[in-house]
């Protein structure tokens, strides 16, 4: 898309927030959103330095793999997630690096493979030692239940 001669608000927003997300979710790499969306790293640089700004067809492509609203990213009044646009709040929609890493792990194993690591996970976490402490409480309420 070309460059309007000033840019309005939605393009500063757009840029503030594409810049966000690259910090936030690609750990500050403009090549690692480029290889999550297949957005080149050129235009990816442009839209970064304000020089374009991307169409809606880009920001579709570079929303989907974070479950990010395109109008959010787009620089409009909404929500920045997909699930809190519909309501659904039972989960974060949005993987870090090392969870998608974990995840395509998870898909190289067979079926005995998935159960055993299903299995590892249980223990710790069962164990309480590797909780995040927010979660603890939750841990603690199951094992009452179960007893």
């Amino acid at each position: 898309m070309e460059k309007r001669s000033t840019p309005t608000e939605f393009d500063i927003r757009a840029k503030e927030r594409l810049n966000y997300l690259i910090s936030k979710y690609c750990n500050g790499s403009q090549q690692e959103l480029a290889n999550r969306t297949g957005v080149g790293k050129a235009s990816i640089s442009q839209y970064v330095n304000g020089k374009n700004v991307p169409s809606n067809l880009t920001a579709i492509q570079i929303c989907k793999p974070f479950r990010i609203n395109p109008a959010w990213l787009m620089g409009f009044d909404a929500p920045m997630s997909l699930t809190e646009s519909t309501g659904n709040t039972s989960s974060s929609p949005i993987l870090t690096t090392d969870e998608e890493a974990l995840i395509g792990k998870y898909r190289d194993l067979n079926d005995e493979g998935k159960e055993k690591l299903n299995g590892y996970a249980e223990d710790l976490i069962d164990s309480g030692k590797y909780i995040k402490s927010d979660k603890a409480g939750m841990v603690e309420e199951k094992e009452r239940t179960i007893k």
